[in-house]
C-alpha cells in the first residue's frame, strides 16, 4: 500500500491553506474595514491608519512564517504587535525607536489606565489620544492573532465570523450608533468566501458550497439595495433617549464632552431667543462635586435645597426680566434657562426642576420645536453691599467647599497669591476671575489635546496653570477649586453663552433684542456663593466677553469692589470671542498641528502601500533563498520548483503522483533540466517509499539539480511572466 505523499499530507488539515496566505489576506480586508465602523467612536484618521497597519504587519508576518513551514508564528506576531503599538502610542520610551524598554511597558501601562478613564467618562466620538489609540490598535492587533489561530483549526472560520459580528456591534452599544451598512456588508462577503474556501476543503461538494456562497452574497446585495426603500420605523422603537442631544441628551456628564464638542467642525443653530434685557448665559445643569478626577452633577434629596429669593438679604433690589426662547436644532431633555429661573411656561411635555441651580429637565420629553418662556430675578446689590457681605457659610452650602485631600500646592499656593488678600468672597472670586483673565491665558480648544491633558481631573488643571493655554472647562474648573481652597464656596453652571444678536423678527416685542445661539457656543462657567446675594456666576475664560462688561454671566452687576491688595494685575482687553474670531497665534498652531498631521498621514500610506507593493516578492524571494541555500530536504528542494512553475504560469496538477508531476514539468523545461529533474525525483521516491533514514548528505548534488531546474523555468519564462513573479507570486496564494 502507498505511504501518503509527504507534500499533501499537511493540506489535508481542513483550514491550513486558508492560513497560507489568502486567508490571512480576506481577514485583512474585513478587519480593516470594520475599523472604519469606529468612526462613530473616535474622531480623525491616523488611528484608523496606525490600526490597519499593525492589523497587516501582524498578519503578514505570521502568515510568511507559515507559508515557510516555521514554528512560532503566535509568539513572533505578538511580538511584532506590541512593538508597533509601543512605536504608535509610546515612542519616546524605546531605543533606536524599535527596541522596548522598561519604561516601555510602564508608559503602556500607564496610558491603559488613563484608558479606562477615557472610556468610561467622555462620550463619542472622542479624540483618538495615545490611550485611546493604544486599546483600539492592540485590540485590533489581538483579533488578528486570534484569526490566524482560528485558520488553522477546522471550524475556526465560524468563529471568525464571530469576532466580525461582534466587531460591528461594538458602535452601537457604545454610542448607540449603527455604522453603515458598507460596513457590514463587506466583511460579510470577505467572511462569506473564507467560508466557502473552508468547505470545500473540508470536503463539502462543491454544488452545495458554492451554492451557499451565492446565497449569502444574494442575502446581502438585497438588503444593501432595499434599505432606503423600506419605511422609518424609529418612531415606533424610540425612546426619549434616542436621540443626539450632544452633551446634553446622552445621559453622561455634561462637561466630559464639552471638549470634543466644541472641536466638531459642523455648526448650526441651537436655539434663538429675545429679552429686553442683557444677554443670559443658559444653564442646563449644575455640577457640584469633584472627585479629583472630574466634576459631577449632585444626586438625591440634597440637590433640592432652596436658593433663588431666599438667599437674598433684606435691602438686595430687584427685578424681573422674561426671556423668549425658540429651539431651533437642539434635541436634549435638559432645559436651557437663564439663571435663576423662577417660572417656565409653555412648555409641551412632562418638565420640571433637575437636581440643583434652578435647573429643569423631563424624563419622558425633550425640547424639540419647542417655544417658551422663562422669568428670571434680576439682582441688583450694590458695592457697597457686595464688599460688605460675610464670608459665613450657610451649613445647606457648605458641600459647595468640598474638595479632595491630594490637591496639588501649586493651586491652593497660585490662589493664595492671586486672591489670598481680598476681604470677602465676592472680591477673591473677582480676583480669581481677573487672573484668567489678565492676559496670561489663552483660549485653544486644541492645546490641551496636544498636551495630553485634556479634561477636568486635578492633575490636568496642574497642567493646566503650568500651560496657561485651554478651554472653557478648563478656566471653570481652575477657578472653581481655586475659589474653595479660599473658603469660598463654588460649583460650575453648563450651559451656552449667549450668543450674537441677530435682526429682530417682525414677532419681536418692541424693545426688545433677538439673539442667536449656535451648537459651538457650549459653554461652561463658575458660579461663586456670596452670602446675602446668592449665587453668582464669574467668566473666567478669556475671550467670552471683553474687559469690564463680562463678569457675571448671570446678569449680576459688574461693580469695583474694594480690595484690601493690589496683588492682582488690572484686567485688560481679553481676547475676541473664540466661536467668531480665534487668536491668530493659537489658529497657526493649530494649522500647523493640522498639517503635521496629514503629513504623517500621506507618509505612512505611502510607506503602507509601497511595503504592500514590495512584500509579495520579498517574501518570495526569501523563501527560494531559504530553501534553495539552508534547507536540507529534497522536499524543500521539490516545493521550490513546484512554486517557481506556478510563479512563472507553468500549469501542473499537484494532486497527482509525484512521477506524474514530475513528467509533467520534464515537458516545460530544457535536456539538462529534465535529468536533474530525473534525479531530484528518485531521491524523493527513496526518501518517501524506500528504507527509512536514507541519508540526504549522500545526494548533496541533488540541491544543485534543484537550482538547475529553478533558473530553467525562470530562464523559459517570457519577460512580462519574470516581472509578474518577482511582484506578484501567485504560489504564495495557491491553495495545495
Amino acid at each position: 500500500m502507498l505511504r501518503r505523499e509527504r507534500g499533501t499530507s499537511r493540506s489535508a488539515r481542513p483550514g491550513l491553506e486558508l492560513g497560507r496566505g489568502l486567508g490571512h489576506v480576506i481577514v485583512l480586508g474585513a478587519l480593516a474595514v470594520s475599523a472604519g465602523g469606529y468612526v462613530e467612536l473616535l474622531s480623525g484618521q491616523w488611528w484608523w491608519i496606525s490600526t490597519v497597519g499593525i492589523t497587516a504587519a501582524v498578519l503578514g508576518l505570521t502568515a510568511l512564517i507559515r507559508r515557510i513551514g516555521a514554528r512560532g508564528a503566535p509568539v513572533a506576531g505578538l511580538v511584532v504587535a506590541f512593538v508597533l503599538v509601543a512605536v504608535a502610542c509610546v515612542p519616546g520610551t524605546m531605543v533606536l525607536g524599535i527596541v522596548p524598554t522598561p519604561s516601555t511597558f510602564t508608559g503602556m501601562l500607564e496610558l491603559l489606565d488613563r484608558a479606562g478613564t477615557l472610556v468610561a467618562e467622555e462620550a463619542p466620538p472622542v479624540e483618538a489620544t495615545a490611550p485611546i489609540t493604544l486599546i483600539v490598535t492592540g485590540a485590533f492587533a489581538l483579533v488578528a492573532l486570534a484569526c490566524d489561530l482560528l485558520l488553522q483549526r477546522r471550524g475556526g472560520v465560524t468563529v471568525i465570523g464571530l469576532l466580525l459580528a461582534a466587531i460591528y456591534l461594538v458602535p452601537a452599544a457604545v454610542a448607540d450608533e449603527v455604522p453603515s451598512f458598507v460596513v457590514l456588508a463587506v466583511p460579510a462577503t470577505l467572511w462569506l468566501l473564507l467560508l466557502h474556501r473552508s468547505t470545500r476543503r473540508a470536503g463539502t461538494d462543491r454544488f452545495v458550497s458554492s451554492a451557499g456562497v451565492f446565497v449569502g452574497v444574494g442575502a446581502v446585495v438585497l438588503a444593501f439595495a432595499l434599505a432606503p426603500v423600506l419605511p422609518d420605523t424609529s418612531a415606533l422603537t424610540g425612546t426619549a433617549d434616542d436621540f443626539d442631544g450632544g452633551p446634553f441628551g446622552n445621559g453622561i456628564n455634561p462637561i466630559l464632552t464639552l471638549g470634543d464638542d466644541l472641536r466638531r467642525p459642523d455648526r448650526a443653530t441651537a436655539l434663538e431667543y429675545t429679552t429686553e434685557g442683557a444677554p443670559p448665559y443658559l444653564s442646563v445643569a449644575m455640577l457640584r462635586d469633584f472627585t479629583g478626577e472630574t466634576w459631577e452633577p449632585v444626586t438625591g434629596g440634597s440637590s433640592t435645597v432652596p436658593e433663588g429669593r431666599v438667599d437674598l438679604a433684606e435691602g438686595i433690589a430687584t427685578d424681573r426680566e422674561v426671556v423668549d426662547i425658540e429651539i431651533r436644532s437642539l434635541r436634549t431633555r435638559l432645559l436651557p434657562v437663564p439663571y435663576p429661573a423662577v417660572d417656565v411656561r409653555g412648555l409641551d411635555g412632562d418638565w420640571g426642576p433637575n437636581g440643583g441651580g434652578l435647573t429643569y429637565a423631563s424624563e419622558s420629553s425633550d425640547t424639540r420645536n419647542q417655544t417658551y418662556s422663562v422669568t428670571s430675578i434680576v439682582r441688583q446689590p450694590t458695592a457697597e453691599q457686595l464688599a460688605l457681605a460675610s464670608e459665613d457659610v450657610p451649613p445647606r452650602v457648605e458641600p459647595y467647599l468640598e474638595l479632595p485631600d491630594d490637591v496639588p500646592t501649586s493651586i491652593t499656593e497660585t490662589a493664595q497669591r492671586v486672591a489670598g488678600a481680598q476681604v470677602g468672597a465676592y472680591a477673591k472670586a473677582q480676583a480669581l476671575q481677573d487672573f484668567f483673565r489678565s492676559g496670561e491665558f489663552v483660549y485653544s480648544e486644541t492645546a490641551p489635546v496636544e498636551g495630553d491633558y485634556d479634561g477636568n481631573g486635578i492633575e490636568v488643571l496642574e497642567t493646566f496653570l503650568e500651560q496657561r493655554s485651554g478651554y472653557c472647562v478648563h478656566y471653570s474648573s481652575a477657578m472653581a477649586v481655586m475659589a474653595r481652597s479660599l473658603g469660598v464656596p463654588s460649583r460650575i453652571m453648563v450651559g451656552y453663552a449667549p450668543g450674537t444678536r441677530i435682526q429682530p423678527n417682525p414677532d419681536t416685542p418692541e424693545g426688545s433684542e433677538r439673539y442667536r445661539v449656535t451648537t459651538d457656543q457650549l459653554h461652561a462657567w463658575t458660579q461663586v456663593y456670596v452670602d446675602g446675594v446668592g449665587w453668582v456666576g464669574f467668566e473666567p475664560t478669556p475671550g467670552i466677553a471683553d474687559g469690564d462688561d463680562a463678569p457675571q454671566p448671570d446678569s449680576a452687576p459688574s461693580v469695583a469692589v474694594p480690595t484690601a491688595s493690589a496683588a492682582v494685575p488690572e484686567p485688560t482687553q481679553a481676547a475676541p470671542t473664540p466661536s467668531a474670531q480665534a487668536d491668530p497665534t493659537v489658529a497657526a498652531e493649530t494649522t500647523t498641528v493640522r498639517t503635521t498631521d496629514v503629513s504623517r498621514t500621506a507618509l505612512l500610506l505611502v510607506a503602507i502601500v509601497a511595503g504592500a507593493a514590495v512584500l509579495p516578492g520579498s517574501a518570495r524571494a526569501g523563501l527560494r533563498r531559504w530553501r534553495l541555500r539552508r534547507a536540507s530536504t529534497p522536499d524543500d528542494w521539490w516545493r521550490e520548483i513546484v512554486d517557481t512553475a506556478d510563479d512563472v504560469g507553468v500549469a501542473t496538477d499537484t494532486a497527482t503522483t509525484l512521477g506524474a508531476h514530475a513528467d509533467e514539468l520534464a515537458r516545460h523545461v530544457g535536456t539538462s533540466a529534465q535529468e536533474a529533474l530525473g534525479r531530484l525525483r528518485s531521491l524523493l521516491e527513496a526518501q518517501r517509499y524506500g528504507p527509512r533514514r536514507v541519508a540526504v548528505r549522500e545526494h548533496e548534488a541533488s540541491r544543485d539539480d534543484a537550482l538547475r531546474v529553478v533558473a530553467d523555468l525562470l530562464g523559459r519564462a517570457t519577460p512580462a511572466k519574470r516581472r509578474r513573479a518577482r511582484v506578484a507570486p501567485r504560489s504564495l496564494w495557491r491553495r495545495d
